[in-house]
């Protein structure tokens, strides 16, 4: 699949992407937002037809991305958020880009 970068993106490149959230105003309503985080691609699911299509699935390992950048690396820090392993199944198009490439 590509990403809106235009990077090629396989099962097992680490992304950036968007997921949908509710967060909770002032007044206890509930916000639709939306909420960047960084994962692991475990399954791309497109037509057979059209490996570029837009019309694809992305089966995300979510990973929770620091305020901080790394120190040495300058880098966004990616880390679990709790000790169970979550999916995320996200449209193809929130795929924002692929990972910079260290070395």
């Amino acid at each position: 699949m590509v990403a809106r970068s235009t990077d090629v993106c396989k099962e097992g490149s680490w992304v950036f992407y968007k997921r949908a959230h509710k967060a909770i105003d002032g007044d206890m309503a509930e916000l639709p937002v939306s909420v960047t985080c960084g994962g692991c691609i475990r399954r791309i699911i497109l037509p057979a037809s059209d490996l570029r299509s837009e019309n694809g699935l992305v089966q995300v390992e979510r990973f929770a991305v620091s305020s901080q950048p790394d120190a040495r690396l300058n880098m966004p820090v990616l880390y679990r958020e709790c000790t169970k392993i979550l999916i995320d199944v996200i449209p193809v198009q929130n795929v924002a880009l692929i990972r910079p490439e260290i070395g």
